[in-house]
């Protein structure tokens, strides 16, 4: 259930009107990009290297009122925009899963795009993008670019803990069983 994101920045703005001048400015410009280094500088903190603003920046963010307040800015701002976690997984998956076929079909050997109308939403939506060729008043569709499976698959398997931490063994079951899948998907794409 969202809240009321007018609720959820007013919270936000009562821990703000606590905090010092600079400290509020930090919230404010780690919102922008968060970016914490970046944000140390911008909100008028001095730093001698990026080594040091990024352990300020980490400082900041340890504290109690500013992380709360960022969180439910950010809250506040998912509830306004409608961006969730979950639309983004749906996003991901799309891709990932995403079946060349429903966009191109082969006649007579030559690889042919299916007019969008008979495309489902799901296949439009994996398409980064179209080039076409304007041949008087003819269009030719000359180049389609899909976004790259690859990564929305690692970015799933990183959400869902699949990829094995830099210290774990070789021996991850889960890990064995997605390769496993995607190998099994994709023969079966083949066939």
């Amino acid at each position: 259930m969202s809240q009321n994101p007018n609720t959820l920045s007013f919270e936000a703005e009562q821990i703000l009107c606590k905090l010092p001048p600079k400290q509020r400015r930090f919230v404010e410009e780690y919102l922008r990009d968060c970016n914490g280094a970046a944000a140390y500088g911008r909100a008028g903190y001095k730093a001698r290297t990026p080594d040091v603003a990024a352990k300020g920046a980490h400082d900041l963010l340890q504290k109690p009122e500013i992380s709360r307040a960022l969180e439910l800015l950010r809250q506040a701002r998912s509830a306004r925009s409608q961006i969730y976690a979950d639309r983004v997984l749906e996003e991901l998956a799309r891709i990932a899963f995403a079946d060349i076929a429903e966009v191109i079909s082969f006649e007579n050997g030559r690889p042919v795009i299916r007019p969008l109308g008979e495309m489902s939403e799901d296949a439009r939506r994996t398409i980064a993008s179209i080039e076409i060729r304007q041949a008087g008043e003819f269009a030719e569709v000359v180049k389609i670019r899909f976004h790259d499976k690859n990564a929305a698959l690692f970015k799933l398997m990183d959400h869902l803990g699949l990829t094995k931490p830099k210290n774990e063994g070789d021996d991850s079951p889960l890990l064995a069983l997605l390769i496993d899948q995607i190998g099994k998907v994709q023969a079966k794409a083949v066939a």
